[in-house]
């Protein structure tokens, strides 16, 4: 083979590994900011279709990274559709792929909300998932739940449903509480929580024994006050239940719900902190201002953006309201961002697409005007550029890209300045984030508190990496997690 046939076969290699790891780029992409639920610009069941056709071409094409991508930092709704994908398709044909699998679901399931699990169950069983694999992932997860008597009261249906579905046997009051409601009319129990569920048929004072979803409908049928209900209740309350009920429980006389700040994720925070009024806020301003301190120090302690200088241009414009199942979510994302540069960069300034005078109060505004924020940021000379946007740049349209590209030009190659879009929004036409055109790079971001993680991925992000460095990247991080889990 002559040199020049060489020279054309390796840039033949390195354009289908680059096309190979633009496949799965685009897929991790897909996997922060999908969630199956509706946009602003688009209905769910768009989003569904897309996503949906996406992960059947990567388990089609690339098996192991496919699974590998699970230790990546991607949504919980991804992970569980990536683990149902799995658990269907069977048994990977290498023993050692088979392992990484294993061990990637075991430990996803353990991170993931109950709930959320339990749906994954319950979809195994609808779509008649049930091969060998599957039971023992089903039974492993079941046996391994620290108070699996709290989860047959508050999960009971669930839990049934996933039990029968494996064929897995249980044994003694927790068998006779989740199966034999005969028996379990007359006979009392020993173990308390199927004490307390059993005497609330019977007994008001019994109804605030129990988890929260549980004790509403007892609180129905015994006609108490909702106020009353909420007030004696709390105790048993989750952090999640404090923060969506804090409305319902305003709205009653003489009933406060307490919410720690402190214990809250920063997206449901910042979430939380939005819905709120002019005046409340003002109120709770301090307590408010002090959990924001304490998640940047725990977010970005030991990272790059604390040494340095870092512009943020932040898209306030209509559409960054989300929609009726995301409402606020990608203003929100924008918003905790800022507040967390503003306390971890070295050196800050941020740049909204309509001005605002109070960072603390803000509110969707105006078109999508990204330029002009763009130009100011860049003045600043800072080491990062970074844009929140959902993409829909329409004031006017395109025009971040043209000022970019002019941008460059002007440095001729001699930029110190990294330029990165974030957007919460996932576009289900091009099976990725919207992004801003004329290579900007754009990274999707579901929780304000991946903000590291996001930053970590934006290296190979432009769509140059191969994929064999994608696949160093995936499995360094799935030894990570292994390591962890």
């Amino acid at each position: 083979m002559s040199q020049l046939s060489k020279i054309k076969t390796q840039k033949q290699e390195i354009n289908i590994s680059q096309i190979e790891g633009e496949d799965l780029v685009l897929f991790i992409n897909a996997c922060f900011t999908c969630t199956g639920q509706r946009e602003f610009y688009e209905d769910a069941h768009q989003q569904d279709l897309s996503i949906e056709f996406l992960h059947q071409y990567i388990l089609g094409n690339y098996r192991r990274l496919y699974a590998l991508t699970l230790a990546t930092g991607i949504n919980h709704y991804n992970q569980a559709l990536i683990i149902f994908n799995l658990l269907s398709a069977g048994v990977p044909k290498h023993s050692s792929h088979k392992l990484e699998e294993s061990n990637l679901i075991r430990i996803c399931l353990s991170e993931m909300p109950v709930n959320r699990v339990l749906k994954l169950f319950a979809l195994l069983k609808k779509e008649r998932v049930n091969n060998r694999r599957t039971r023992a992932v089903v039974k492993s997860y079941l046996n391994a739940r620290k108070d699996p008597g709290f989860d047959a009261v508050k999960y009971r249906t669930k839990i049934k449903q996933a039990l029968t579905h494996v064929h897995e046997k249980v044994e003694g009051e927790r068998a006779r509480f989740l199966f034999d409601s005969t028996e379990a009319k007359s006979i009392p129990f020993e173990t308390s929580i199927f004490d307390s569920f059993q005497r609330a048929k019977y007994s008001k004072q019994a109804v605030y024994e129990l988890p929260f979803t549980v004790a509403e409908s007892f609180a129905e049928r015994h006609s108490i006050p909702r106020d009353v209900f909420l007030k004696g209740i709390e105790g048993q309350l989750t952090k999640n239940e404090k923060l969506r009920l804090q409305k319902a429980a305003a709205r009653e006389k003489q009933v406060k719900i307490d919410v720690d700040f402190g214990k809250l994720d920063l997206t449901r925070l910042v979430l939380y902190w939005l819905s709120l009024g002019y005046e409340k806020q003002v109120e709770m301003k301090d307590k408010f201002e002090m959990a924001l301190e304490t998640q940047a120090e725990s977010l970005l302690k030991g990272t790059q953006v604390t040494k340095d200088k870092i512009a943020l241009v932040v898209d306030r414009s209509f559409s960054m309201w989300g929609s009726k199942e995301k409402k606020r979510r990608p203003l929100a994302i924008g918003f905790a961002v800022h507040q967390i540069l503003k306390r971890a960069a070295k050196m800050y300034n941020v740049f909204w697409s309509s001005p605002l005078k109070q960072d603390l109060h803000l509110q969707p505004k105006g078109q999508s005007n990204i330029a002009e924020p763009f130009i100011e940021a860049l003045k600043k000379e800072p080491d990062m550029v970074l844009i929140i946007s959902d993409g829909f740049e329409n004031d006017p349209v395109g025009l971040t890209s043209h000022i970019y590209q002019s941008w460059l030009k002007i440095q001729k190659g001699k930029a110190n300045t990294s330029i990165v879009h974030l957007n919460p929004v996932y576009d289900a036409n091009s099976f990725n984030v919207k992004g801003l055109g004329g290579g900007i790079t754009s990274v999707g971001i579901r929780n304000a508190e991946d903000i590291a993680i996001t930053l970590e991925y934006c290296r190979f992000a432009d769509g140059r990496a191969t994929i064999d460095f994608l696949e160093n990247y995936v499995y360094q991080k799935y030894m990570e997690k292994l390591a962890n889990g």
